[in-house]
């Protein structure tokens, strides 16, 4: 009896159950370094619009301020235009400002727990620039 060539179904099987795993352990590993990524690009995006508004704030000699909201952020003049245009951050990213005494911290961070501060002293520093 002559055999057919081809793949019986346990074979198939058993491949796409490997290939599944492969998968599935590659996204668990890949996933936790993209979700750093994101952060660590909006962050430099969002410390880039804290240093244009201040760069501003002494060239023009008026006041400019970064506008957030839990999601977005833009830079604003005086008339309350935003001059930037508004950056939506990814929806689980969420933007939180705080204001102390000395300083104001605005966090940006994931709704699984990562998380990044920058920090703006009383000076006008950003983080020590």
């Amino acid at each position: 009896m002559k055999k057919n060539g081809g793949f019986s179904l346990i074979e198939i099987v058993v491949v796409m159950g490997i290939l599944s795993l492969l998968i599935a352990g590659a996204f668990f590993i890949g996933f936790p370094e993209y979700n750093r990524y994101i952060i660590s690009s909006e962050r430099e995006g969002l410390v880039d619009a804290l240093l244009e508004a201040r760069t501003r704030i002494f060239v023009e000699d008026q006041k400019f301020v970064v506008s957030t909201t839990s999601n977005s952020y833009c830079i604003k003049d005086p008339q309350d235009l935003c001059i930037s245009l508004a950056h939506s951050l990814p929806a689980n990213l969420i933007l939180k400002t705080i204001t102390l005494a000395t300083s104001t911290k605005m966090i940006l961070s994931f709704s699984e727990g990562l998380a990044t501060e920058i920090i703006i002293d009383q000076n006008g520093y950003i983080d020590g620039r």
